[in-house]
């Protein structure tokens, strides 16, 4: 079964013995496991999220990928009434994949909860997850804050796939998910878990993980209810971001998912053909038809994107549409250049190492 939730709707599509149904989340059976390296400049807004919570999950285990900063010392000055481990990973294995998976290892609780080290979010998160109904997987929601500039156009970038996915979810199954904010059954990993089959990519883990789930028909539901959201900050150079996006491709491309593939060949034609029909009507004058032609994807697009906007609270985000517009033909292209021609660095290493 995969239930949308986000628009107060339910589309069942699959039947699974796996769940328990009417079950909800106890905070005493979850663990959180961030994996983290060199994030010095990141971790004092996680720790403070932490420990402003009103309820604490059983454990936190943080495991360090190697990290040469003074992040583990750093995380040695929680709160001492707070439940965690630090691990370091064994100096033959690297990358947050390994990370995450040592942390499972040495989980104790039936459910886990994957979470970025860069995270924020408000002081009833953990105990707004015990509102939720247990599946195998939520995908709970990760929120991306821009500041200024093109910040806000890698804002957009990630929210409005993040809308994509929340529809197709409610019309067949979610396509992406975020390891920053991922909760599982252990033993469904243990079970399903595929990583003989992508080891070799040291990139994160969610949507591979994603897909062994719904693969074995496991329920998985999508969560947009902010009170169970994270909230992690864009990129701040153009060079990080487009090297995160490659990253992502470069996964989606291991996965290898029809539906994935689908939407994204759907998604470069339609960019397309609007770039090739702008431009034909400027070049036979034709500037009105040019004008119209504009204002209308841009009023299709605004009134398509709204209401997740709206949901997620990021209406003046929303509100760059019309210049997005102009800055996606040429986002695409270097996209295809730099996927072609690049092999990009993750935390120093390439990730396909």
């Amino acid at each position: 079964m995969i239930i949308y939730r986000g628009l107060k709707i339910q589309f069942k599509k699959e039947k699974s013995s796996k769940q328990s149904i009417g079950s909800k989340i106890s905070l005493k059976n979850v663990t959180v496991i961030i994996p983290f390296r060199n994030e010095l400049k990141n971790l004092p807004k996680l720790i403070e999220s932490i420990e402003n919570q009103k309820q604490l999950p059983a454990h936190f285990i943080f495991v360090n990928d190697h990290s040469d900063d003074t992040s583990e010392q750093l995380l040695t000055k929680l709160n001492p009434i707070i439940n965690y481990r630090i691990l370091n990973l064994p100096i033959d294995q690297i990358g947050k994949k390994r990370a995450i998976r040592h942390g499972i290892e040495n989980a104790k609780t039936d459910l886990i909860l994957t979470m970025d080290a860069d995270l924020t979010f408000n002081s009833t998160y953990f105990s707004s997850l015990e509102n939720l109904q247990k599946k195998d997987m939520l995908i709970v929601p990760v929120i991306m804050k821009g500041e200024k500039g093109l910040q806000k156009f890698y804002e957009f970038d990630y929210a409005a796939a993040n809308a994509i996915n929340s529809s197709i979810a409610g019309l067949k199954r979610p396509f992406i998910a975020s390891g920053a904010n991922l909760l599982f059954k252990k033993n469904c990993f243990l079970k399903y878990d595929s990583f003989d089959d992508h080891k070799s990519y040291s990139s994160g883990d969610d949507i591979f993980l994603l897909r062994d789930f719904q693969k074995n028909n496991c329920s998985v539901e999508l969560i947009t209810d902010l009170s169970n959201a994270v909230y992690t900050s864009t990129p701040e150079a153009l060079k990080t971001f487009l090297e995160q996006r490659i990253r992502w491709i470069g996964k989606g491309r291991k996965v290898n998912d029809s539906l994935s593939n689908t939407l994204a060949f759907f998604a470069l034609i339609f960019h397309t053909s609007f770039v090739i029909a702008v431009v034909y009507l400027l070049a036979n004058d034709s500037i009105l038809y040019a004008f119209l032609t504009v204002g209308f994807k841009t009023g299709i697009d605004m009134y398509t994107y709204l209401p997740y906007f709206q949901r997620i609270q990021r209406v003046k985000t929303w509100l760059i549409i019309p210049i997005s517009n102009f800055i996606y033909p040429i986002y695409i292209l270097v996209l295809i250049v730099m996927t072609t021609f690049t092999s990009p660095d993750w935390k120093g290493r390439n990730i396909y190492k």
